[in-house]
């Protein structure tokens, strides 16, 4: 899945009560801060709209891309095209991490030997071997200069409605 701009999910949130926003919006969510995009080796990184990354939040949706690889239990994160979740930013290895389901559904994160390692917090994980679980407001890095904000879709709902009254998320 792209990366797409956080804003139209701010404006949901500020029109719909907390269920019609989970409803509408049922997938867990990784919030990726700006990055920069890897331009010199002939990637480019943009959104969905086409706008580059570096000025706004964005968001993966945590779900299966239809056709993206054959890893049908896993969520694959990484720079290349394959990947059920792209994000061509510096250190992100083309196969890096991915997210799986664990008992009760909850979201597991296992970094696949990647180059320049997944932090959760401040636990580093040993590649193909720790398997996370993850819960809404965890911090995520991927390499050296990525880093997301995992949500479930509740946890989501009140992040954007909180930085909406900051006015960090218009």
């Amino acid at each position: 899945m792209p990366l797409v701009p956080i804003l139209p999910f701010a404006r949901d949130a500020k029109k719909l009560s907390r269920d019609e926003f989970i409803a509408q919006h049922p997938d867990p969510v990784l919030m990726v801060n700006p990055f920069r995009s890897i331009h010199d080796t002939g990637f480019e990184t943009k959104a969905a709209d086409g706008s580059e990354h570096g000025s706004t939040i964005t968001v993966a949706r945590i779900r299966k891309r239809p056709g993206s690889n054959a890893f049908a239990q896993m969520i694959t994160i990484g720079r290349a095209g394959n990947n059920d979740i792209e994000i061509k930013g510096s250190g992100v290895s083309k196969f890096h991490a991915y997210l799986s389901r664990g008992p009760g559904g909850q979201v597991l994160i296992v970094d696949g030997g990647s180059t320049f390692g997944t932090l959760v917090g401040d636990h580093e994980l040993v590649p193909r071997t720790d398997k996370v679980p993850l819960k809404s407001g965890d911090v995520i890095r991927f390499g050296d200069a990525v880093v997301a904000t995992f949500h479930d879709p509740a946890g989501f709902y009140d992040c954007l409605l909180a930085a909406s009254e900051w006015g960090r998320v218009e």
